[in-house]
């Protein structure tokens, strides 16, 4: 387990150590339904938001004396203490897109587990070229596109996804703390599915899963993690989920877009969390242009007080921008595209990582800053293995000429990849790297 995952809490512990999270990043117990906190939490609420130092300069003058006298009432005034400036946080945060798991990328994990692994699947050699960025993230953010229902439902890929569980571990191993599962393949397996996917995910002390509920208390039950002292709640929302529908009577909840919902819950979320940021499926499979129902939900969310607006399920890059909303600017990423997937175009193997810093420096409410889209490829061969996905920086012609998908003659190469990120995505949310007249780092 990495570093990053040893500071974490456990689930059942949480609320009994919360105190312990104000140097790092903890997960917690989500809060009760629609964010009624108790007096208690209020109380500590309070206490946190009094002032640091007891003493302050008085607005008071001393009394008026001449000579010797003022001297001597000079000298005796109390000595304040100069408050220091207040320090700064900075948290850095981490999107991944779909993570898409076909046959052909479980079926290469199975043959490179190694005996006595403990894995039956090893999916890690896949994510080995992003491992740094997400484990040196406070918070890293994946949607997971497909199920883990476990083994007894059988694997599968399109059109009603299963994948192992294995999956699931590795991604926590990796680093990954968020997993939304809201999308469109989330009824694939019906109830039993939905219901040992959320099962597996909450049984994972290092990982806050939203997206699927065991039931209404639990769907309106706030998640949120508190790091470094700034709590960020977290929604989630699916546009829907392929004509498939839980039985009538089943507890569990889909999270469907709902606007009248979703401003109860982002009001909710506000009590909750220092901000707020929401996960969303929408939008239309392989359109690079984002539709009027995206743009106008996306103004919603930020008018009712979104912070951050994460978007998937176009399989795709969509533009990012800043919106205006209740609580000033709203970063909204329309679509990631894929992280990884066994998708037959080429401009399906065109994702990326969405990193930011949420920035407190005591005095208001905390802001997002620095956003940057980090462009990935993800490739196969053509006998659909060799399966690896890398940093489009490290993304060489080499794997165009030999990538599965070039068949398809739709962006298979890095040019056109790159030329398409361009045309997309503003320059400012992209690296420099990508233009001529900037030095060639991802760090710059």
């Amino acid at each position: 387990m990495n570093m990053k995952k040893a500071g974490k809490f456990s689930r059942a512990l949480a609320l009994s150590l919360l105190c312990l999270a104000l140097s790092g990043c903890g997960l917690t117990v989500p809060t009760p339904p629609f964010a009624q906190v108790s007096a208690s939490a209020s109380a500590a609420q309070e206490t946190q938001a009094a002032p640091v130092f007891s003493s302050s300069v008085t607005a008071t003058d001393p009394p008026e004396t001449s000579g010797q006298d003022r001297t001597n009432a000079l000298e005796t005034l109390p000595v304040t203490e100069t408050q220091p400036a207040p320090e700064e946080t900075r948290i850095k945060f981490l999107a991944a897109g779909d993570n898409v798991i076909h046959p052909n990328i479980y079926q290469e994990a199975k043959r490179r587990a190694k005996e006595g692994s403990g894995y039956e699947y090893d999916f890690l050699p896949v994510y080995e070229n992003i491992a740094d960025l997400v484990e040196s993230a406070d918070i890293a953010f994946i949607n997971q596109e497909t199920l883990m229902g476990g083994k007894e439902l059988g694997y599968s890929g399109y059109p009603r996804f299963n994948s192992p569980q294995d999956l699931g571990y590795q991604l926590e191993e990796l680093g990954f703390d968020v997993v939304n599962i809201a999308n469109n393949h989330m009824c694939d397996k019906g109830e039993t599915g939905l219901e040992n996917t959320i099962g597996f995910w909450k049984s994972l002390e290092g990982v806050t899963m939203i997206g699927g509920y065991e039931n209404e208390e639990d769907f309106n039950s706030i998640r949120y993690i508190d790091c470094k002292g700034v709590r960020i709640a977290l929604l989630s929302y699916t546009y829907g989920t392929n004509g498939l529908s839980l039985p009538s009577g089943s507890e569990l909840v889909v999270p469907y877009i709902n606007k009248s919902v979703i401003k109860s819950q982002l009001e909710a979320a506000q009590s909750v969390g220092d901000l707020v940021f929401v996960s969303v499926h929408w939008g239309e499979e392989n359109h690079f242009e984002t539709s009027s129902e995206q743009r106008e939900l996306a103004k919603f969310m930020a008018e009712n007080g979104a912070d951050a607006i994460i978007g998937h399920h176009p399989h795709v890059v969509q533009a990012i921008e800043w919106i205006e909303g209740k609580n000033g600017k709203t970063l909204c990423v329309y679509s990631l595209g894929n992280l990884i997937s066994g998708m037959r175009n080429g401009y399906n193997m065109l994702g990326g990582l969405m990193t930011f810093d949420v920035v407190s420096d005591g005095t208001g409410r905390p802001r997002v800053e620095n956003p940057l889209f980090i462009p990935t490829a993800f490739y196969y061969a053509d006998n659909w293995y060799d399966t690896k996905l890398f940093l489009l920086e490290d993304y060489g012609e080499e794997f165009s000429k030999t990538h599965g998908s070039r068949k398809q003659g739709k962006l298979t190469d890095r040019k056109g990849m790159e030329e398409l990120l361009k045309k997309t995505i503003d320059r400012e949310f992209l690296p420099d790297w990508l233009y001529d007249d900037a030095p060639s780092s991802l760090a710059a």
